[in-house]
């Protein structure tokens, strides 16, 4: 499937046989194909959100659309857990940033 064809029902039916898995909870559509901007040499991105850093997740629940979910509420209680580690890590991603400004700013960089 060519990404320009690719709306969010056929992948939903080339997914199919993945909803059969056991260890697949969700299906998240995102990015521009979830919002209709294919374009013929697009791409469609596929990421592990129980993997995922907590930026990348929430983004991904914020803006995606949800094609599966194994039971009814797996995507709220997603979302939620998603959101808590988002805002559990805040410290961590400020840190970060300032610790690449002074790296950059004792080398002249900025």
């Amino acid at each position: 499937m060519q990404t320009s064809d690719a709306t969010p029902e056929k992948i939903t039916a080339a997914l199919r046989p993945l909803m059969r898995r056991p260890d697949i909870q969700l299906i998240i559509l995102f990015g521009s194909t979830a919002h209709g901007n294919t374009h013929r040499d697009g791409d469609i991105d596929v990421v592990d959100l129980r993997r995922a850093s907590p930026p990348l997740a929430l983004e991904a629940l914020r803006h995606g659309r949800l094609l599966y979910e194994s039971r009814p509420g797996s995507y709220a209680a997603f979302y939620s857990l998603a959101l808590r580690r988002y805002v559990d890590t805040a410290k961590l991603r400020v840190a970060q940033q300032q610790a690449i400004g002074n790296f950059l700013a004792a080398r002249g960089l900025t």
